[in-house]
């Protein structure tokens, strides 16, 4: 019969299989709460005006050695703060062609964003990678 299912069925994916959305160079790192919410504090602090690398890079300095996933966390928002910094320096120099008067804004709330998603990830113990990121110290 037309209406008859297929005797074909879809096999359930094995229990123990990591999900299809996880990145495959993003390792897992443990962590307490403390260490969680410094992590968060690394990518929040980007949100502030110029000086936005000085926190990650306190934390980095500090707990280089005793914590895996602050010390990650905090070298993933130095990268992306120093790549921030470079880029709202071309913005400035292009606002005398005009191009920086829309880049400029643009620059800002991107990292606005893009801090706050990994604030939210570190929070929750999620190694985040910031996307469009040339990363200077590995």
């Amino acid at each position: 019969m037309a209406t008859d299912p297929s005797p074909v069925q879809p096999q359930p994916a094995p229990p123990d299989s990591p999900p299809a959305s996880q990145d495959e160079n993003v390792p897992v790192i443990e962590s307490n709460a403390d260490e969680r919410q410094l992590g968060m504090m690394a990518h929040l602090a980007g949100i502030l005006p110029f000086g936005g690398f000085l926190a990650p890079l306190g934390l980095w300095a500090a707990k280089m050695g005793q914590s895996a996933f602050v010390e990650d966390q905090a070298k993933e928002s130095l990268n992306f703060q120093i790549n921030v910094t470079m880029i709202t320096v071309l913005a400035a120099i292009t606002c005398a062609f005009y191009v920086g008067i829309v880049l400029f804004p643009a620059v800002v709330l991107a990292n606005a964003f893009f801090c706050y998603q990994g604030g939210m990830a570190a929070k929750e113990g999620k190694v985040y990678r910031y996307p469009y990121t040339v990363r200077y110290i590995t």
